[in-house]
């Protein structure tokens, strides 16, 4: 019976997957921070926009009567509030992203 140690092939092959498995985790850390800044800049923004409108309205069109020829709709304004919380969240974390990505 052949030994599986590390001079074996199956010794070699686990070692290969083990030192990509280690360069793909680089690579993701790497990628992380990468991504802290515009990720923190974008939640600073989104967030400060949402403090400053509160919230966001939207049109829909529902049929009233659809009779043959004869159609009505109606337009119907829908409010969605943005609670200020909500706002200061995101600012807060875009801040943090932001200056996590600095220490990094």
């Amino acid at each position: 019976m052949r030994s599986r140690g590390p001079g074996s092939a199956h010794g070699q092959a686990a070692f290969d997957d083990c030192a990509h498995g280690v360069q793909w985790a680089s690579s993701f850390e790497h990628w992380k921070v990468l991504m802290n800044k515009p990720l923190g800049l974008i939640l600073i923004v989104l967030g400060l926009i949402g403090l400053a409108w509160g919230g966001f309205t939207y049109k829909t069109s529902e049929k009233v009567v659809d009779i043959g020829p004869i159609h009505a709709t109606r337009e119907k304004t829908h409010n969605v509030p943005l609670p200020p919380i909500a706002g200061a969240i995101a600012v807060i974390g875009g801040v943090v992203l932001l200056l996590a990505g600095k220490k990094g």
